[in-house]
């Protein structure tokens, strides 16, 4: 599905995608501990394997490579129950968890994808704007709990875009606006002067709709 999704993007020279799912964890965790997680929680002894990776302090260059992670104060509806599996099993050291998903994209003739590529593969089929955000290469991870005041506000400008720029906005949200609405929204921040922070472009697309993403079930 995602690689008939990046044809109709124009990445037509994609071939296969392959997906991982990440769990992070923190705290006092041995390297036994890890493997422990790793055969008993995170995997599936039959028909899946594992391994352990330490989160690098410096992301390295990365090809075809993408990774999805909830954006912090998101609810995490998989981190609860990984530490509570955990001390179960006897982790007691773990103090915090979340989970992702990496993508691997190969490409027919051997060749990466550019950065933009990437960008526009991961913001239109494999990452939810609303709820996640995504990484060209490995990912930050956050934690709750941890100071969400950094997070960077994100600046949208609806105020100065031509139709088709609020047709591929509303696209990339995800939003379930009508092109009536979309101009309502362009003409109240022109008035304004200045962009639409996302999460204000998020209130109005939520209140104007009736269910995520769409207007009728």
């Amino acid at each position: 599905m995602i690689v008939r999704g990046a044809g109709r993007l124009g990445l037509v020279k994609v071939s296969a995608v392959l997906r991982s799912e990440i769990y992070f964890v923190s705290g006092n965790i041995a390297p036994e501990e890890l493997d422990l997680l790793g055969r008993f929680l995170f995997s599936d002894p039959v028909t899946q394997s594992f391994r352990v990776e330490l989160c690098p302090l410096v992301e390295p260059a990365a090809q075809n490579l993408v990774e999805i992670a909830y954006h912090p104060g998101v609810t995490d509806p998989v981190a609860d129950e990984i530490l509570r599996s955990a001390r179960e099993l006897g982790v007691a050291g773990i103090g915090a968890a979340s989970t992702g998903q990496r993508y691997e994209i190969s490409c027919a003739d051997g060749s990466s994808l550019s950065t933009d590529e990437l960008g526009l593969l991961a913001s239109r089929l494999l990452a939810n704007p609303v709820v996640q955000r995504y990484a060209i290469g490995p990912i930050e991870p956050s934690f709750p709990g941890k100071d969400e005041s950094k997070v960077p506000i994100e600046l949208l400008p609806v105020h100065s875009l031509d139709d088709e720029g609020l047709r591929a906005l509303n696209l990339e949200r995800r939003a379930a606006l009508d092109f009536e609405e979309l101009l309502a929204i362009r003409s109240y921040f022109a008035a304004e002067g200045r962009p639409c922070t996302d999460v204000e472009f998020e209130m109005i697309a939520q209140t104007w709709s009736e269910h995520c993403f769409h207007k009728t079930f």
